[in-house]
């Protein structure tokens, strides 16, 4: 062995090196070192049978993790020799031997690696890092096999940290460089074009500093004309990449290249990298590059000085070798257009050369067809044989067949080629070419069905042909991928149904806008749409327009206000009006009137939409004389009978804006005898008399408009306006009963469900239930409506007395918190979360517990009066908010023992509303309340005293409830009962039926408590079976049912009624546990007086389910006495 070290290492002969060390492993098969050296001159003298015999003769007869040094060189021969899974499984065996060779490691992930598995590759490396953390090739290893995995960020940042270790290691730069190219293109795909050109000036960062440092190597040439090229899709506005001023041959660090100088250096880029190697690839992406360069100087030939310059730098650069002379300054559209054209022959003669270098590639044949039918070549018949060329060289080539497809529907005039019948494609004329254009199409899908410019092909033919799927179709290309012939077309099918009025009620309007959510999908994808094509005015319109339908007013206006911009300088001043006229609309609706009238006024004002516009204008201005003048304008032009009584409305309401109502009655009937009935006239008359109280004229306009119920379009309107004049008639249950007719008729419409869930607790508060479901389904109907639909549902759930309690995730306080998210500026929101939070705060002292949500009020009632503000909330309703959730919050501190909060905080109110006898009233409530619980007679002057404040708010019910209290405290009692009956009375009158409820539950309550104190008078008991029978006539009323328990409780404590009665309560479902618990605590001693035990172990396990701590406590009093 050390003769054949000598041999090797001094004497430098192998073979008797060789020689020596096969005699001394044949002497000593154990000698690893003699065997490897064996091996390893083998390989390298090109004996590669009698190295793999040794190595498969001595991992034989290995025993388990022996041999390691056998195992691995077999591993590694098989890997050379690409038999990748018998080298995963020798490399496997020698880690069994030595678990912490890195090298091994790194050798079992090149193995891996090599067979496609790239997860295990990738643990791989990740080991042999861990082993030696000083091995940049693991790393660099680990970060290629990421960005494979196209986990392009984990890459980066293992690229990052070899360039911490070294700065220049050109094969991360490269890498880094191709990540964020990688991720530039996801995000164009995606359309955030701002994002994509962040990472190509990373990229080009990265790549700049590796050819830097390695000019010589051709790919990173390449790459560096791919990131360059990549921006042919961006606006050029947008384009302002800073790169190395290494590229463009200046000593500055950095530089701002646009895109046109930026398409340029890509050439130049692509044109460096063929000087060093000529490659078929990179010859093709040259002639792409000159492709998108003159596409880019066609589009910009309004900048003749700046593109003549480039274009000069550009072909003086081009490294294919061609020379022009005589360029010194561009002047002309024309010379452009010639230079452009100049460009085009060059990318034609680098495609060429592509296709001669391997003209079996179906991608050059492709790409040389593209240019072959481009604006300045339309080489119609070249482009057709690069096609079929293309899908010969490649028969599953989806690109070549849809290009076939756009060619023959975009050309009129392709000549018949020779040809074509042996490559099995029927000689074309123009009758046929669309049908030959679809049937490309539809090879194009079958090839690939999610490819989305076959699909977009298909649109245009059923838009061309007039199919009724077109709108389907190009909706279809949305849902695939985003691309801008996709976007344009829905949009403009969305746009144009939209715009007919008369297809409301169609089953295709239902499903292609409304089921299909597609003004929301359309104005998405038309917004990426302008971000990449600036220069689409009518684009720009179109998504003015979407915008309008979604409420989004600031975004329509911006979007109005580009179309005008782009068609300011147009020859199409028809064009331009109308753009005007949308931005002078958009404008009104945004508040901006004097704004709108300048627009109106730069329309000349010879159509009836721009004389109607501006007098509207006018009219939200104040100006109501000019408004009047432009609408009797407008009204002398008007053609139909519809036009004027849109107009004659308009007048109507300007008259009733200044308070001329009998002249707005007149225009008003001047509609309505018109002999086609409009609408909107029917609903303003309507309208006026429910203003005015007028419920023969608000009826007579009723009934009039309901003889046009056939029409669905406006069964919100119809359905608000019935439930108005039931209203102001004093039919409660009308309204409720009208607003169900309608969903049930129109079960798919959100704003009758939400209305439905508003209307409920005001008129008919006993279906709250009802409501609170009918606000939920509003909300999963329509967000929009859901808003409100939330609100509803909260306060629907208050009147039921829904709370925390019973149902954690669905309660009046957890959806009023998610309505004060959605409509933070929403006063209402908080009004109704002020009376959630006293809700809770109640239920919470119902058991014995202390409020949590305290010192909320006062921050509540400032949030309201702030908000009510910045809304500019009309003045009436303001103040009934602010005065409203004053009274509750004083309530609020009152009811929690702040006395001395709630009393500053009326003092304060009344400083604010000096005239409002409610505070007063809350006033002498709050200085009362110590007096009152301290149980002692009071003198006869304070009472009459807060009988008089009583008084002052005569008609309210609540002020009644508590002067009963009062007297109830003072032991008068019938002065108590007489004071709640003269509350019931009230609430009769009022048509409230909460009042009547809780006037009647109170009147029980106080004959109750008589009846429980023994007082020997039949009047008391019959009281209370009278209220509470009332009661239960109005609903079903758990209180009630109680007290009638608790009655028969008093009268027959032992009896089975009184058990039955009890039970009832207890045990069947339905029941709030407040009233089940005092129920529960009554049949407990009805029980234990029984000696019912059997019973009392069944209520006392239902007590413990239910967490029942009174019951609980009586029962060990009760055990513990019978005991």
């Amino acid at each position: 062995r050390y003769l054949g070290h000598f041999y090797r290492d001094i004497a430098g002969d192998k073979n008797r090196a060789l020689g020596c060390y096969k005699k001394a492993f044949e002497k000593d098969k154990m000698d690893g070192e003699a065997g490897a050296a064996v091996v390893d001159l083998s390989t390298e003298l090109g004996d590669l049978e009698t190295a793999l015999a040794i190595l498969t003769e001595v991992t034989e007869r290995a025993s388990a993790g022996r041999a390691k040094w056998a195992w691995l060189r077999r591993g590694l021969h098989y890997l050379r020799a690409g038999q990748h899974s018998q080298a995963v499984a020798d490399l496997q065996a020698a880690l069994r031997a030595d678990p912490k060779d890195p090298n091994c490691w790194e050798a079992l992930g090149e193995a891996y690696l090599s067979r496609g598995g790239y997860t295990t590759a990738l643990k791989s490396f990740r080991r042999a890092r861990e082993l030696n953390p000083k091995s940049t090739y693991s790393i660099y290893k680990a970060a290629a096999i990421e960005q494979i995995l196209g986990k392009y960020k984990d890459a980066i940042a293992e690229y990052q940290n070899i360039l911490e270790k070294s700065k220049d290691y050109v094969p991360a730069l490269k890498g880094l460089g191709e990540c964020y190219l990688m991720m530039a293109k996801t995000a164009l795909a995606d359309y955030l074009d701002g994002k994509a050109l962040d990472y190509i000036e990373q990229s080009l960062s990265f790549l700049a500093r590796a050819a830097k440092h390695r000019p010589e190597v051709s790919c990173l040439w390449k790459l560096l004309g791919d990131a360059c090229t990549s921006v042919c899709v961006v606006s050029p506005s947008k384009v302002n990449v800073k790169v190395s001023g290494f590229l463009i041959g200046q000593n500055e660090d950095k530089c701002v290249l646009r895109k046109s100088e930026l398409l340029c250096l890509g050439g130049r880029c692509y044109g460096r990298g063929l000087r060093l190697m000529s490659s078929q690839n990179t010859w093709c992406d040259l002639g792409i590059n000159y492709y998108h360069q003159a596409q880019h100087l066609t589009a910009m030939g309004s900048n003749e000085n700046e593109i003549s310059e480039l274009l000069e730098k550009s072909i003086q650069l081009s490294l294919i070798k061609i020379s022009v002379e005589g360029i010194s300054r561009i002047s002309s559209t024309l010379e452009i257009m010639i230079l452009a054209e100049f460009i085009q022959f060059h990318l034609f003669q680098c495609l060429k050369k592509a296709v001669r270098l391997d003209s079996k590639n179906h991608l050059y044949w492709n790409a040389l067809g593209m240019v072959a039918c481009c604006k300045g070549v339309e080489n119609f018949a070249l482009a057709q044989h690069s096609f079929i060329k293309s899908i010969q060289a490649e028969q599953i080539n989806v690109v070549a067949w849809t290009n076939l497809g756009v060619l023959y529907l975009t050309s009129g005039n392709i000549e018949e080629a020779v040809g074509l019948l042996k490559y099995g494609i029927k000689i074309l004329n123009q009758d046929n070419l669309i049908k030959q254009a679809h049937e490309a199409f539809k090879v194009a899908q079958s090839l690939e069905p999610s490819y989305l410019t076959c699909w977009i092909g298909q649109a245009l033919i059923a838009e061309i042909v007039g199919s009724y799927e077109t709108m389907d179709l190009f909706r279809h290309t949305t849902e695939l991928r985003m691309h801008t012939e996709g976007a344009k077309g829905y949009a403009h099918w969305v746009c144009s149904t939209l715009q007919d009025q008369t297809n409301r009620n169609s089953e295709l309007y239902k499903y292609n806008i409304l089921q299909m959510n597609a003004i929301p999908a359309a104005q998405v994808a038309l917004t990426k749409y302008i971000e990449r094509i600036q220069n689409d005015a009518c684009a720009f319109t179109m998504l003015g327009y979407l915008n309008e339908y979604l409420q989004l007013k600031k975004q329509a206006a911006g979007a109005y206000q580009r179309a005008v911009l782009l068609l300011k300088n147009s020859e199409d001043k028809e064009q331009f009006s109308i753009a005007m006229r949308n931005y002078g609309r958009a404008l009104c609706a945004l508040g901006h009137y004097d704004d709108a009238i300048q627009a109106y006024l730069s329309t000349h004002l010879t159509e009836l939409d721009d004389i109607v516009g501006i007098a509207q204008a006018y009219f939200k201005k104040g100006h109501f004389q000019e408004s009047r003048k432009a609408y009797e304008r407008a009204l002398s032009i008007a053609d139909c009978e519809q036009d004027k009584a849109y107009i004659l409305t308009a007048l109507a309401i300007m008259e009733y804006k200044q308070n001329h109502v009998d002249a707005a009655k007149t225009l008003l009937f001047k509609c309505s005898i018109l002999q086609e009935p409009n609408m909107e006239s029917l609903q303003a008359l309507c309208t006026l008399g429910l203003i005015k109280q007028d419920a023969t004229l608000a009826m007579a306009a009723l009934k009039e408009l309901l003889k046009h119920i056939e029409r669905k379009d406006n069964a919100y309107e119809r359905c608000l306006l019935t439930s108005a004049v039931y209203a102001l008639q004093g039919r409660n249950l009308a309204v409720q009963r009208q607003v169900s007719k309608a969903v049930h008729s129109n079960p798919d419409n959100p704003a009758l469900w939400s209305l439905l869930s508003r209307l409920v607790p005001r008129y008919t508060p006993q279906n709250a239930k009802g409501g609170a479901v009918a606000g939920t389904v509003a909300h999963i109907l329509d967000l929009n409506h859901g808003k409100k639909a939330l609100l509803n549902t909260a306060v629907n759930q208050l009147t039921i007395g829904c709370h925390t309690a019973e149902d954690e995730k669905n309660n009046a306080l957890k959806n009023v918190q998610k309505a004060v998210h959605l409509s933070p500026d929403d006063p209402a929101t908080w009004a109704v979360l002020l009376a959630a939070c006293h809700a809770e705060n109640t239920v919470v002292c119902l058991h014995n517990a202390q409020p949590k949500r305290t010192n909320l009020g006062k921050m509540i009632v400032a949030t309201i009066s702030a908000k009510t503000q910045e809304k500019k909330v009309p003045a009436s309703h303001a103040q009934a908010l602010e005065e409203w959730s004053l009274f509750q919050a004083i309530t609020s501190l009152n009811e929690t023992g702040k006395t001395a909060e709630a009393e500053a905080l009326c003092t304060k109110g009344l400083k604010t509303f000096p005239e409002q006898p409610t505070l007063y009233l809350l006033l002498r409530q709050v200085q009362c309340k110590p007096l009152l619980q301290s149980r002692k007679e009071l003198p006869d002057a304070i009472v009459e005293e807060l009988r008089k404040a009583v008084m002052t708010n005569s008609t309210s019910v609540t002020a009644w409830h508590w002067l009963a209290q009062v007297y109830q405290s003072q032991g008068m009692m019938a002065a108590a009962e007489m004071c709640y009956r003269k509350s019931l009375q009230l609430a009769s009158q009022q048509g409230s039926w909460s009042g009547k409820l809780s006037s009647l539950l109170r009147l029980a309550k106080l004959a109750l408590e008589i009846c429980m104190a023994n007082i020997s008078n039949d009047h008391w008991p019959s009281l209370v079976q009278e209220a509470t029978t009332e009661a239960l006539k109005l609903s079903f009323c758990p209180l009630g049912i109680l007290l009638q328990a608790l009655l028969q409780f008093n009268r027959k404590m032992g009896s089975r009624e009184t058990r039955r009665m009890l039970e009832r309560v207890v045990y069947q479902p339905g029941y709030p546990e407040t009233i089940v618990s005092v129920a529960r605590w009554y049949l407990l001693r009805h029980l234990y007086a029984k000696n019912d035990y059997e019973l009392i172990d069944v209520l006392v396990t239902n007590a413990k389910v239910n967490r029942d701590v009174r019951t609980l406590e009586l029962d060990k009093k009760l055990s513990a006495t019978a005991s």
